[in-house]
């Protein structure tokens, strides 16, 4: 793979990891094995890291990232979205609104527009159905 190509494949699979994640991939001296990494919370939010090691190539070190990200995915965007469902409704309950702007002090904007539909989704089933949006000024997120 070109420099150009292994820079498509982070973008790509930061993409469906999510807008804080931090990638690494890199070729090793000991025995010229490629490595991986996936912060999915970003190098100092996440709890673990998700690795691929000893891959003879940089296809074989994407195909064992974007395997392992496929079984532990759900846990990191459960946990994100919970904590933003969360906040959107503390958020509501305080100021009657939940907005963008009032969101992002806890979450990027990044974060909210990837999360934000899940999250007020599960705001809505946590609060028995009540309905929650994002206000952004022009438009809402909803769920």
């Amino acid at each position: 793979m070109t420099p150009k190509q292994i820079h498509d494949a982070i973008d790509r699979l930061k993409a469906v990891v999510g807008p804080a994640a931090y990638i690494s991939v890199s070729l090793t001296s000991d025995q010229g094995f490629v490595r991986g990494t996936i912060y999915p919370l970003g190098i100092l939010g996440s709890r673990s890291a998700i690795y691929a090691e000893n891959a003879t190539t940089f296809e074989e070190c994407f195909e064992q990232l974007n395997a392992k990200w496929a079984e532990r995915r759900t846990d990191y965007h459960t946990e994100n979205i919970r904590k933003m469902a969360l906040e959107i409704i503390d958020l509501k309950h305080h100021h009657g609104v939940c907005s963008a702007a009032a969101l992002r002090k806890a979450f990027s904007a990044d974060e909210v527009r990837f999360f934000g539909p899940d999250a007020c989704a599960l705001a809505s089933q946590m609060c028995g159905g009540l309905d929650f949006t994002i206000a952004d000024g022009t438009a809402a997120i909803a769920a």
